[in-house]
Order: structure tokens, then C-alpha cells, then sequence
């Protein structure tokens, strides 16, 4: 086999790298001093589940501090500052001042039930931030009782041992067991030190922190450090720059010294753009609406000389206009959208995804564990005596165990990566036990895909044992001609089905053998790996298609590889596959015309991927993009919605993702799309009622005072429509199922404001319609003399009654059923309607204190029917397919 290349000279490897580390002598390629046995890789057994639990229930959970909470004292006056408990207070001091005591006493109570209200709402946005917080936290990989499992951060207790890779965060203090040297930044916890060396403590800290003696009291005495931190302990938030191994902890929650890490927040609670507007308008709506009640009161007092009635009109047009409910309605109409998210496996970081997440244009995703199962087997070996296909359950042939051999020889002790453990998972029953000794790894680099670690044995000579993709380990070993040819043809082959392809190689090296400058490595074969393609991936990718949303691959692996997986899944492959070679030569523009139409790309690295998303951006798109590894930061960053693949996605991905795929499924990933554009239509929608209720009494108050008729709407009027119309805002709206064509359409504009001209055209239509039918009741009551008691009853009543028809028709899709499940909150608001109008019908004490009086079976149902007219009409056009 020849081993020279020109086309590999001044390249970098791991061959230079390792030079200086190795003694001299070389072996010759028969020599198999190192090739038997192979090393066995085990790790500390941690604690049992029992012991955890104990330990959980006397440490508490692993976290700095609990959520920042406002205080119930807080709370109250903060609500007490909103410019409608003011307006309340106002209006219920004028009624007192002018003798109107119980009125007076029932706008007290109706400001102490709004305050109430407005804690209430704010408790529970804070139990669902809680309940999101929990789903937010990283997983961490313990060992219990021997087993690799995986728990929240926060569920970690002092004795855990967990394995510690490249990219992550240490969620806890701990003392490095057992590992190469670890490089970590410990710059997040103010040590000055970016890069700093940590060492293996052995196997006595690791007795002593599982002892039962290691009590929250022993913590607090022995966990201190008076100078440096030992060069053994690891502090919650150190970042692993390099290097892999088993970390047992010793510090958990407030105990710990460290003040980082993924166990901190990792929700952004700040206001999205949606909710600065919304306060922004309440605020000026809030100012427009002082402004009218000093005017109303002045102009009545003026002209009518009835200061009195001027200030209770000039309140009640104050009160119809100051939306101040509004941004805490959309917040927690926004909590909710960001907890039915979660329950489709989709966690929102911030809210102006939960906002975007709808108008995604294209998904750039990668291809293991999303669009595959991630349950990784190695499926066949191929050296030089030919393939050797593995079956499940069956013991690998001995022909295939030096193969197997070097494979374990270039695996990580602790390893994270499938394809390592699947490695592991055939090789622990087909290899004899390990008598070898790991002298120092080379990790992947960008300019080098392969993974290279050196062995020692007992009685001297060393291995070199190299895995990675078929090019990379080319470059090693300078394959050319007839050699590279066949390797190409190999891997290609395996790739054509869909397989995951590795290269393997080797340098031997005897004891006290010179060993000539440029030596090479010797090329041993190829190991290919099996991930079916999941079962709802086809489905999903059509619902995808359907929706006008485009899905690329974008993978490392080999291009035939990627173009089988593409199939399989659905993903149109006649563009071809774009490599990341072709992408490096490409100018941006040239660039733009290829990813629209290319939706394939393979052996990407980071620059790439991030040229691409930046492609995609410049062209117009709405791009969210997957990323489950340090790399993938970048192009995160750069998309409009980053979202983190949570099973294998480190700290830093997590915290630039705007969301979190909690369950790795590309179904899940669709269903988040499905339930974006469900939460936007809703809050649409939800915006639009408001603004009609709104627009309608601002209305009801001011214009009868032009007409010259008494006052329809007084204070005690437009608090108790506001009280009733908050809550059907949020039980109504939050639980509409959405459109059900929504992914039969394209995606909306991503500039398309929630609150557009058609919403403010609607909701102006709606509310005059709403104001005419009211007024024409009213004004047409007081004109044929009926008395004004009895008009206001009509048309007040008539105004309840409308709530709940125009929610429903405002909601609801045409052809919705009226007694669905998701019908509950509506329901039950429509039964306290009922129960309001029997209150105000039946009790003289109801009727005085709103200036009400009897009516007529006769205009009780004609204020039914109007109130049907009213509020549904707008419904029924949409039932017959008009805008």
C-alpha cells in the first residue's frame, strides 16, 4: 500500500503534534505488541438512587437562587399605581363626596378586586415561568449505580459523579476523578485566568464525597478555599475548553463557590417588543383618556352646569379608553403560548420567538438524533480482507477485532459522542481487558476531522490510533492512486445506504527504535455506522412543505451520506449536494442564487454553516437553524431563531438559542411552528376584541352627551365590562385550537406587525357596528319616551351579553363547535354573565346601585337578539368565507 501524497505536504497533523511527545524507535507493521489487548474503558460507579433521593431531599436542589419574585407587598402597590386603579379611586371618591355612598364603596371594591386580579395574573405568569425555568435546565450525564443516566442540572446532590466533555459548563462544584488534563476557563467566576490546567484527584476524593458522613454541615466546614483553588477542583460555571472525564461533585446549590454556570437563568424574562408596545399604548391611551375626562367634565360643567354628571362622564370615557390591563393580559396570554409550546417539546428562551417562531421561512437542521433516531450501532467493518457486516445481538467474528482494536485505541475514555459509545457498546463484549496505558489525545480540529490518542504499553513501545472522517484520515496516512481510489469507493458505498462512515488508522512505534522525521500513519479500514431514518420524519417534513416552510440538511457527514438521509426523510435532493469545499469558493452572491435552490449540504464546518444563514438572510428568509455543539454558535447567532438540540447541546448553545428542542424530534420541531402560528393568529385576534370592547364603550360614554341624552355608561358600567372582558380575553383566547388551514398557507411577512392596519380596520368596523346597534336601542328607547332607566337596562344589558357572543366570534374558526373541550374558560365566563344579568334583573339593590330598571320579557329578548347581531356578525362572514 503506497503512502505518499504530495497534496497532503505542509498540512498539518497529528503525526507533527505527536513528534515530540514520543520515544524513539518505530515497529514495523507485522509488530502487534499494542494491537492485544485493547483498553477497557470503565468509570466510577456514583451513588445509588436511593442515596440521591436522600441526598436531594437534605441538600435541596442545585440551583443559586430561586427565581427573582416580586413580593406580595410589591405586588399590591405596583398594581395599586396602574392608572385604572387611580381612575377607581377617583370615581369612587366623587360618588362618596356627592353622597352616592354605596356606589361609592363599590368602585372601592371593584379597585381592591382589579388589584386582586392583577396579583393573581402575576402569580401565575410567575408558577409558569417556574414550571419553564425547570424545563430549561441543561441535562447533565450521571452515573448511578454504575449506569450512565441523564437528570436536570438541578437535580444533582453532592457525591454525584457526572462525565465532563469539551464545550461544557460544570453545573456544581466538583473534584476532577479521573480524565486527561483538563484546560477550563474560570474566567466567569472573576479569576483573572482564561485558560487554567485542572489534574485528576484519584480515587480518594472520590470515597470521601460518596461517604455518608458528607452533610450540608461538612460542606460548609471543608469546601473553602483560603488561597487559589486546588488544581483538582472544578467551580460551578468553568467552561471545559479541553479535554473529557468523570467530575465528582462536591458542592451543590448556595453551598457552591462557583457563581456561574447552566444552573443559573437560562429564560430571558426581558419584555419583548410586542410588550414594550402594548405598555406604550396602554400609557398613551391611559394620558388620552385624562385628557378626555378633564374635558368632558369641564365642557358639561360649562355648558350644562352639572359639574357632577360631567365628572362621572369625564371617568367612565377615561376608564373605556385606559386599556391599563392590557400588558399584563398579554404577558400572560404570552406565558401560556410559551407553556403550550413546551408541550409540544418546544421551550422558549424569550418571548419575541414565541412572536416569530410562525413566520419561519426555511429550517436549517442537522441530521443525528433529529432526523434520525440517534440510536447509533456500528453496522460493518471493511478491511482489507473485505466487509464484515455486524448483526445485532451477534459476536463480532474474530477476523474484525484488530480493526475493532484500533477503533477503541482512538475513542475517548469518557466518551460523549454516539459514535464513540457505539464503538464501546461492541467492543466491550468482543475485546479482552485492557492492558494499556493513554498517554496524551489530540482532539478534532477544524482543519484536521480526526481524532488521534496515544497508548503506551507496560513494557514500552507506543500506539498511535486515529478515527475520523475517510479524507482526514487520507491526509494521514498520504494515501494515493489505487489505494485512495478504493478507500473513496468503499466509503462512498457504505454512505449510498445511508451510513455513517469513519476512517481508521495507525503509527506503531517500538521501544528504542529511532523513529525518522515524517513518519506516517498506516491506513487500517473503514467503520460504518447505522441511524434509521424516525418514523414520523416524512409526515413532518410534508406538513413542512405544505406550510411553505423549506428544510435543509446541513451535516458533516459525506455527501452520499446526506443525499440517502435527505431522501429518506423527504427532502427534495434533485439540486444536488453542496458541499462545504464548494461553499469555500463560492462568492456571497453566488452563494444567495445556490441556497435557494440547493437543500442539501455535507461536510460543513462552522464558517460555512454561518455562510449559509447569512445567505439565507440576505435573500429574504426567515431562518431558524439547529445546533447542537460549540460551533454551531455562530450560526445561531446569526438566524433569527436559534434553536438548541437539548440532549447534546452545551451551555453556550443553549444560552444564544432563542429556543430549545427538548425532545430532539424534527416532528416536535414542526409542531412548534404549527403552535407559533396558532399563538399569533390568537393574539391577533385576542388584540382586536380588546380594542373593539374598548373602542365601543369609549363611544357609549361620550357620544350620548353630544346627542343631548343622558349618560348611557357611568363608571360602575365600564369597570364591570372591563372586569368581565379581561378574563374572557385570557380564558377564551389562550385556548382557541387556531386556524386549522394555518399550515396549508405561507408563512406570514416577518414584518407583518401583529396589530396591522386589517386588525385596526376590523377592530374599528367591529366596535362601530358594536356602538350602532347599542345606540340605536338606547337613543331609540329614550325617544319613544320610554323611561331613561329602562332604556340604560336595555342597552347595558344588551352590551353584557355581547361579550361573550363577540369572543366567541372573534375566536373561533368558521365551523368551530360551541361545546368543544377547549371551551371551558369561555363557559364559564358566559355562565357569570348570566349570572350578572339575573343579579342586576332580580336584586333592587343591583339595580339602584348601576341605575338600572325593570324591563319587559319583550325588550329582554330583543336586547338578546341585537346582542346576537352585535357581536356575532363577524363571525358569520367569516363562516361564509369573507374577510
Amino acid at each position: 500500500m503506497a503512502h505518499a501524497s504530495p497534496g497532503a505536504s505542509g498540512t498539518a497533523s497529528p503525526d507533527t503534534q505527536a513528534a515530540a511527545h514520543e520515544p524513539s524507535g518505530e515497529a514495523t507493521q507485522t509488530q502487534t505488541t499494542l494491537l492485544a489487548p485493547a483498553p477497557r474503558v470503565t468509570g466510577p460507579q456514583g451513588l445509588s438512587p436511593a442515596e440521591a433521593a436522600r441526598r436531594l431531599k437534605l441538600f435541596g436542589r442545585n440551583s443559586l437562587e430561586d427565581l427573582p419574585r416580586q413580593p406580595p407587598g410589591q405586588l399590591l402597590l405596583g398594581a395599586l399605581k396602574h392608572t385604572l386603579a387611580l381612575l377607581l379611586l377617583a370615581a369612587a371618591a366623587l360618588y362618596t363626596a356627592m353622597g352616592d355612598v354605596t356606589e361609592g364603596f363599590f368602585l372601592i371594591g371593584c379597585a381592591g378586586l382589579y388589584v386582586l386580579l392583577a396579583v393573581i395574573r402575576q402569580i401565575q405568569r410567575d408558577r409558569i415561568r417556574v414550571a419553564l425555568h425547570r424545563l430549561a435546565e441543561p441535562a447533565v450525564r450521571v452515573r448511578r449505580d454504575g449506569r450512565p443516566i441523564r437528570l436536570p442540572a438541578g437535580d444533582l446532590v453532592p457525591g454525584d459523579v457526572i462525565a465532563f466533555a469539551e464545550g461544557e459548563r460544570m453545573p456544581a462544584d466538583g473534584v476532577l476523578l479521573s480524565s486527561d488534563p483538563v484546560t477550563v476557563d474560570e474566567s466567569m467566576n472573576g479569576t483573572t485566568s482564561i485558560r487554567t490546567e485542572k489534574y485528576p484527584a484519584g480515587v480518594a476524593a472520590s470515597q470521601t464525597l460518596a461517604s455518608d458522613a458528607w452533610t450540608p454541615e461538612a460542606v460548609a466546614q471543608t469546601w473553602i478555599f483560603p488561597g487559589r483553588v486546588p488544581s483538582t477542583v472544578l467551580l460551578r460555571g468553568a467552561l471545559n475548553l479541553r479535554g473529557r472525564g468523570f467530575v465528582q461533585i462536591a458542592a451543590t446549590g448556595v453551598a457552591a463557590l462557583g457563581r456561574g454556570g447552566p444552573t443559573r437563568t437560562l429564560l430571558d424574562d426581558s419584555p419583548s417588543p410586542l410588550q414594550l408596545a402594548a405598555g406604550q399604548i396602554a400609557r398613551r391611551l391611559a394620558l388620552v383618556g385624562i385628557c378626555f375626562c378633564v374635558l368632558v367634565t369641564v365642557v358639561t360643567g360649562l355648558f350644562q352646569d352639572d359639574w357632577y354628571l360631567g365628572g362621572l362622564a369625564g371617568i367612565a370615557l377615561a376608564l373605556a379608553l385606559a386599556p391599563q390591563e392590557l400588558p399584563l393580559q398579554l404577558d400572560l396570554l404570552l406565558a401560556h403560548a410559551a407553556r403550550r409550546l413546551s408541550r409540544v417539546k418546544v421551550l422558549a428562551r424569550r418571548g419575541t420567538v414565541v412572536e416569530t417562531i410562525g413566520a419561519t421561512t426555511v429550517l436549517c437542521v442537522g441530521k443525528t438524533g433529529l432526523l434520525t433516531e440517534g440510536r447509533i450501532t456500528l453496522t460493518a467493518l471493511r478491511e482489507a480482507g473485505g466487509t464484515l457486516v455486524l448483526a445485532p445481538g451477534v459476536p463480532v467474528p474474530t477476523r474484525g477485532h484488530a480493526l475493532l482494536r484500533l477503533a477503541l485505541y482512538a475513542t475517548p475514555p469518557a466518551p460523549t459522542d454516539a459514535l464513540d459509545r457505539a464503538i464501546l457498546a461492541v467492543t466491550d463484549t468482543a475485546l479482552p481487558p485492557p492492558d494499556a496505558r493513554l498517554v496524551e489525545a489530540y482532539p478534532r480540529r477544524r482543519d484536521l476531522n480526526a481524532y488521534v490518542q496515544h497508548w503506551r504499553a507496560p513494557g514500552g513501545g507506543d500506539l498511535f490510533a486515529a478515527k475520523g472522517a475517510p479524507e482526514a484520515i487520507a491526509r494521514l496516512c498520504h494515501l494515493e492512486g489505487h489505494a485512495y481510489t478504493a478507500m473513496e469507493r468503499d466509503a462512498a458505498e457504505f454512505a449510498a445506504h445511508g451510513l455513517h462512515v469513519l476512517a481508521v488508522a495507525y503509527r506503531q512505534v517500538a521501544k528504542d527504535v529511532p523513529t525518522p522525521k515524517g513518519t506516517l500513519f498506516t491506513f487500517a479500514g473503514l467503520i460504518a455506522f447505522s441511524d434509521p431514518v424516525r418514523s414520523d420524519v416524512p409526515q413532518a417534513m410534508g406538513e413542512a412543505r405544505r406550510a411553505g416552510v423549506k428544510v435543509l440538511l446541513v451535516t458533516g457527514d459525506h455527501p452520499a451520506t446526506a443525499r440517502e438521509v435527505a431522501r429518506q426523510s423527504g427532502i427534495d435532493t434533485t439540486a444536488g449536494v453542496l458541499t462545504g469545499a464548494e461553499i469555500a469558493r463560492l462568492t456571497p452572491e453566488s452563494l444567495i442564487t445556490r441556497v435557494r435552490e440547493v437543500r442539501v449540504f455535507a461536510r460543513i464546518q462552522p464558517e460555512q454553516k454561518l455562510a449559509i444563514v447569512t445567505a439565507l438572510r440576505n435573500d429574504g428568509e426567515v431562518v431558524a437553524v439547529t445546533g447542537d455543539n460549540e460551533g454551531d454558535v455562530p450560526a445561531l447567532a446569526a438566524a433569527q431563531i436559534g434553536i438548541a438540540v437539548s440532549r447534546r447541546a452545551p451551555d453556550a448553545v443553549r444560552q444564544v438559542a432563542g429556543l430549545v428542542l427538548l425532545d430532539d424530534r424534527f416532528a416536535s420541531l414542526v409542531a412548534g411552528i404549527r403552535s407559533g402560528r396558532r399563538v399569533f393568529n390568537n393574539l391577533r385576534r385576542s388584540l382586536v376584541f380588546i380594542a373593539t370592547v374598548r373602542g365601543a364603550m369609549a363611544g357609549l360614554a361620550f357620544v350620548p352627551l353630544l346627542m343631548g341624552v343622558p349618560p348611557l355608561l357611568y363608571p360602575v358600567h365600564v369597570v364591570l365590562v372591563g372586569l368581565l372582558a379581561g378574563p374572557l380575553t385570557v380564558l377564551v383566547f389562550r385556548s382557541e385550537p387556531g386556524n386549522r388551514h394555518a399550515m396549508s398557507r405561507p408563512p406570514r411577512a416577518a414584518s407583518e406587525a401583529l396589530f396591522g392596519s386589517a386588525e385596526i380596520t376590523s377592530s374599528l368596523l367591529q366596535g362601530l357596528v358594536l356602538l350602532a346597534v347599542l345606540l340605536a336601542l338606547y337613543v331609540g328607547a329614550v325617544r319613544l319616551d320610554h323611561p331613561g332607566l329602562e332604556a340604560r337596562t336595555c342597552a347595558f344589558l344588551a352590551l353584557l351579553m355581547t361579550l361573550p357572543v363577540l369572543a366567541f366570534a372573534s375566536s373561533a374558526e368558521p365551523g368551530a363547535r360551541l361545546f368543544g373541550r377547549q371551551r371551558g374558560g369561555f363557559w364559564a365566563v358566559t355562565a357569570l354573565v348570566v349570572v350578572i344579568v339575573a343579579l342586576v334583573l332580580l336584586l333592587p339593590q343591583a339595580a339602584i346601585l348601576f341605575r338600572l330598571g325593570p324591563i319587559t320579557p319583550v325588550q329582554m329578548a330583543l336586547a338578546l337578539i341585537l346582542a346576537l347581531v352585535a357581536g356575532g356578525w363577524g363571525g358569520l362572514l367569516r363562516r361564509f368565507g369573507q374577510p
